[in-house]
């Protein structure tokens, strides 16, 4: 049974609407210059990654779904790190929101999604490993 609603489908909308969240509301939330270019550099990685993805949604599918799905969990960790490294989110408290709020949608995106719903794993990874 599977307990993981989201499909690759669904998950590739959240990316990408996550993407445009990171451009848009450090904008107008007005977080400062260097959190605003790192959100930037940020979400524009979740649209190339995403877009490469093999994945209903992609501009070409280049990297199997799971790899995605590993990057997701790397990209969830390191946005989990920011809390702590990033001394803005300790004193702007709008900022401070704003993170965690990505991270509670990244978590969500993460951790309910199926990684396997429609992916031929065999095929995937020897597509994968002739590159």
């Amino acid at each position: 049974m599977n307990t993981r609603p989201i499909s690759p489908k669904v998950h590739s909308v959240i990316d990408y609407c996550f993407a445009a969240g990171l451009f848009v509301l450090s904008k107008l939330f007005k977080v400062n210059d260097t959190d605003r270019k790192m959100y930037s550099k940020f979400a524009k990685s979740i649209v190339v990654y995403t877009g490469i993805t093999d994945q209903p949604l992609s501009a070409k599918r280049i990297i199997p779904f799971k790899v995605h799905g590993f990057v997701d969990h790397v990209s969830l960790a390191g946005l989990v790190a920011m809390l702590f490294l990033r001394k803005s989110f300790r004193t702007d408290k709008s900022a401070l929101a704003i993170q965690i709020g990505f991270v509670a949608l990244g978590a969500l995106n993460v951790f309910l999604t199926n990684w396997k719903a429609g992916v031929d794993e065999e095929w995937a990874w020897r597509k994968w490993a002739k590159r």
